[in-house]
């Protein structure tokens, strides 16, 4: 049961486990042998300053956080559409800031925010891969966030066929938006205990960091692209990395 890509469609609310055929055509299109270097993003402390989850991004630990940004999809060719993110960690979790631009916004706002939100993957949200083992890369969890708040996790295991929606990030989410501008601010904690036990000073761990935006033409945006025939984020092998600083 693999979520977080169109073009799949294997969704259930059952969560049954992937088929051979299900994850051979999930790894058909690895990454090109000659890919460039994958791009780095940092986590910073956040010391003694709290971060208030309200989707404005103002607290003084993002100032300390330094940002990557992509405008690329996912064969890495520019689109002019930019995503800013950054990172801190603390004892009690990982926490993410995501600056959309050139955001249309598109989202059923009649959904609710509280419960799990099924194919948001369809409508504009941001994903994280975050992989809390470098020595299991393809065992990793995903977390999408829409710009209204929704959200969608699973975790996923390319070796065994298998992922779960019944996984939860623990993610408290904050947003704001711009219509106008066509901006978006999302801010997220995410308190899982698979992520924060990964999270030790030093550690660098596999991430990926996208975004689907659009509806007619739809973009598919990686921060580290596949560089995959056709859109397709589950490529492990693409991942940058998340260092955890001191």
């Amino acid at each position: 049961h693999f979520v977080g890509m169109a073009g799949f469609a294997i969704h259930s609310d059952a969560s049954p486990a992937l088929t051979p055929a299900q994850i051979g055509a999930l790894g058909s299109t690895a990454a090109a042998p000659t890919a460039p270097a994958r791009p780095v993003a940092h986590a910073a402390s956040l010391g003694a300053g709290p971060i208030i989850i309200d989707g404005r991004g103002d607290d003084d630990a993002w100032a300390r956080a330094t940002p990557v940004s992509w405008e690329t999809d996912y064969a890495a060719v520019p689109t002019g559409t930019v995503t800013r993110a950054r990172f801190v960690h603390a004892p009690g979790g990982l926490y993410a800031l995501f600056e959309v631009q050139g955001t249309g916004l598109n989202t059923d706002r009649t959904r609710p925010t509280e419960v799990p939100r099924q194919k948001l993957y369809e409508e504009d949200c941001v994903e994280i891969f975050f992989t809390p083992d470098p020595a299991h890369p393809r065992h990793y969890f995903e977390t999408e966030i829409g710009p209204f708040g929704h959200f969608l996790d699973v975790a996923v295991d390319l070796d065994t066929h298998t992922s779960d929606t019944r996984w939860s990030s623990g993610a408290r989410i904050g947003t704001t938006t711009d219509a106008t501008a066509r901006t978006a601010t999302l801010e997220v904690e995410l308190n899982a205990p698979e992520i924060v036990n990964a999270l030790t000073s030093g550690s660098r761990l596999p991430l990926g960091l996208f975004r689907m935006e659009g509806t007619s033409p739809r973009q598919y945006l990686a921060w580290s692209p596949p560089r995959t025939a056709k859109p397709n984020f589950h490529v492990p092998e693409a991942f940058g990395t998340l260092v955890v600083d001191p």
